[in-house]
């Protein structure tokens, strides 16, 4: 599947915005990255802030106590901050079986009104993979409280509209973007 969407929005004068599909090893890259920030990363830094608790139960000094407390607090803040940035590579949630549950999920994140209309049938894992990629990037990109209404199609031929609008009222235009499998 190769291809793109188009997106527009309801706001006036606003040219459309394409956007590409993820290639299967893009798609592949950003899922590996994101475990790796995740696993590797984000945890071991959760185990490092185990351990300064550990050592700021021994510490006799009130003064060596108050400072591993704020290295704790500032560690804990990184560490939220790159499960940030690893949602923002690849979403964990759209690994599940759920599509539209995934894409909820990214929406709700984002404190977007999300309207999906998805195929009666399944998609396979991989169009699953890229088409939420596509859609997760650019609901990245909106103003919460937008409403984003998104509709897949197709089987071979995979067509993904993206319609927003901004000022959380329906869109009176619609527009339509492919994707090969």
């Amino acid at each position: 599947m190769t291809g793109y969407a188009l997106v527009f929005s309801a706001k006036a004068g606003r040219l459309p915005r394409l956007l590409r599909m993820p290639t299967l090893a893009s798609a592949a890259f950003r899922y590996d990255l994101e475990r790796r920030l995740h696993d590797e990363v984000a945890i071991g830094m959760s185990a490092m802030a185990a351990q300064l608790d550990l050592v700021a139960v021994t510490a006799s000094d009130p003064d060596l106590h108050a400072r591993i407390g704020t290295l704790r607090a500032t560690l804990c803040r990184v560490v939220d901050f790159v499960r940030d940035v690893g949602k923002s590579i690849y979403p964990p949630v759209l690994g599940g079986a759920d599509f539209g549950a995934a894409l909820r999920a990214v929406a709700d994140h984002r404190d977007l009104k999300l309207q999906l209309d998805l195929p009666p049938y399944e998609l396979t894992a991989q169009t699953r993979a890229r088409v939420g990629l596509l859609v997760s990037d650019h609901l990245n990109t909106l103003s919460p409280g937008t409403v984003v209404r998104v509709r897949v199609r197709g089987r071979r031929l995979v067509r993904v509209s993206i319609t927003e609008n901004p000022q959380c009222r329906r869109s009176r235009k619609r527009w339509w973007g492919a994707a090969r499998p």
